[in-house]
């Protein structure tokens, strides 16, 4: 196909769109000739009522797309924060893993089974053995 051909069957196309759009105008000219107008003034009130609704319903779609996108930014903003936290709290957490490790081992708590110091009320020195064991075991809690 040369290109003159495909020219040709493009124009031929065109041509007919405007003549079945002419023939829908003719028909629209000829009713408001014949004193149909309150036909055309009938349809062209029901046609802007339908864009009213749809107007509205808009209106309505567009305002809970806004509150939507509201929550939606609130929503970002507090998983970011809560991201940060976390970030914080693994950061704090490898630290004080790494303390604990870097630390000599000793025990922090007293063994239940420890024996404790008898205490005599019949000698003196006894007594101030379990004074200082008492003061003792004061400094090492």
């Amino acid at each position: 196909m040369t290109f003159t051909l495909i020219a040709n069957i493009a124009t031929i196309l065109l041509c007919a769109a405007v003549t079945v759009q002419s023939v829908r105008m003719m028909r629209s000219l000829n009713a408001v000739k014949r004193g149909d107008l309150a036909q055309v003034v009938s349809a062209l009130d029901q046609a802007t009522m339908q864009a009213r609704i749809v107007m509205s319903e808009m209106k309505g779609t567009l305002k809970r797309c806004s509150d939507s996108s509201d929550a939606l930014m609130r929503a970002e903003a507090i998983a970011e924060e809560l991201r940060m936290m976390t970030e914080l709290a693994d950061a704090s957490a490898e630290r004080l893993s790494q303390v604990r490790d870097s630390a000599p081992a000793k025990p922090l708590v007293k063994p239940k089974g420890a024996a404790k110091p008898r205490r005599d009320t019949g000698d003196a020195g006894t007594k101030e053995a379990a004074a200082k064991t008492a003061a003792t075991e004061k400094e090492a809690a």
